[in-house]
């Protein structure tokens, strides 16, 4: 962390992400495998072995990966009300969110490729875009969310070269 023209060292942790109020995420490392933190004006926070955070919001939730009772990691969201998994779609085992806005919409992947979960429901992103004329792609991760709704995300196009995507949400006709 740079503060003030000084460097504060965050030990033996990787940082993921950071809100407007200086909150910082990531993970640290130990015997028993990373643990998700958040440091606050320096100070760290354990959110639970056997994970890591990615993203937090100005309200200070917190998404990331956990392992499950199975396992397996999945997508987890941490808010002053504590953890709860955010689970994966179909058939999927493991899922991963990576970014959050100030409106709680998330981003991530899962067995399926780039998820989003919105209100309470998850959607596909492959599954609600329309391929462009002439070729085909594929939405592999969603990395990235602003308050507008525009997802960064990454994947491939026809010819399964990789490719960065920005998706726009336009509003449903009335």
């Amino acid at each position: 962390l740079w503060s003030a023209g000084s460097v504060i060292d965050l030990g033996n942790a990787l940082a993921q992400g950071i809100n407007d109020a200086g909150d910082i995420v990531g993970y640290r490392f130990s015997g028993g495998g990373p643990s998700a933190v958040v440091w606050h004006n320096g100070v760290p926070t354990d959110l639970g072995r056997n994970s890591a955070a990615y993203g937090i919001n100005g309200a200070g939730d917190i998404v990331g990966e956990s392992r499950s009772a199975s396992g397996l990691y999945q997508a987890t969201l941490w808010t002053d009300r504590g953890r709860s998994p955010l689970g994966t779609l179909g058939d999927g085992e493991h899922s991963v969110a990576f970014d959050i806005n100030e409106t709680n919409d998330v981003v991530g992947y899962g067995n399926t490729g780039a998820l989003l979960w919105t209100g309470q429901k998850q959607v596909d992103l492959n599954a609600v875009l329309a391929n462009p004329p002439g070729g085909q792609f594929r939405l592999m991760l969603a990395i990235g969310i602003n308050d507008r709704g525009q997802i960064a995300a990454s994947g491939t196009d026809a010819n399964n070269y990789g490719r960065g995507y920005l998706l726009t949400p336009i509003p449903e006709p009335t």
